[in-house]
């Protein structure tokens, strides 16, 4: 299952364009697969980024299966979509997002309040949870706090 790197990056300095692409990481530089450019003001919009996809999906042999890479700015439809294509993500969790233990789906917690038990050593599992309370996606989650270092692209 090959990795795939999928973000939304300023393309002018004014901000005005954006960049929709998504890259396979190759040791400290990744190779563009595919990118679109779009007015600010569709940034993270639904139906572009499931659009996105689907033009993904086009470019890779029907048997492959990748696991998409996305940071906190995707937002759970558009995992759900990844999930549609047969694919598999990891994302990041906004702090002012919401999550529920599978075992207990009606106590929900603020996602910054697992803050405390993220390590800069080793990513900890916490278990099947519950995202966003108003139409809940299922995952496992894993905190951590990676370090700090740029990565080009």
């Amino acid at each position: 299952m090959p990795l795939i790197l999928i973000d939304w990056s300023p393309l002018t300095t004014d901000q005005h364009q954006q960049l929709l692409r998504a890259a396979l990481p190759t040791g400290g530089h990744s190779v563009t697969l595919h990118e679109e450019i779009h007015p600010v003001k569709k940034l993270g919009n639904r139906r572009i980024q499931q659009r996105f996809l689907r033009s993904l999906q086009a470019l890779l042999p029907a048997n492959v299966a990748p696991i998409i890479v996305a940071d906190s700015g995707f937002r759970t439809p558009f995992f759900r979509e990844v999930e549609n294509l047969g694919w598999h993500w990891l994302g990041r969790i906004r702090n002012r997002d919401f999550i529920a233990w599978v075992n207990r789906p009606n106590d929900w917690l603020a996602a910054k309040s697992l803050y405390a038990k993220a390590t800069r050593t080793t990513p900890k599992c916490l278990g099947s949870a519950r995202w966003v309370r108003s139409h809940p996606l299922n995952g496992e989650r894993v905190i951590f706090i990676g370090p700090l270092e740029v990565v080009n692209s």
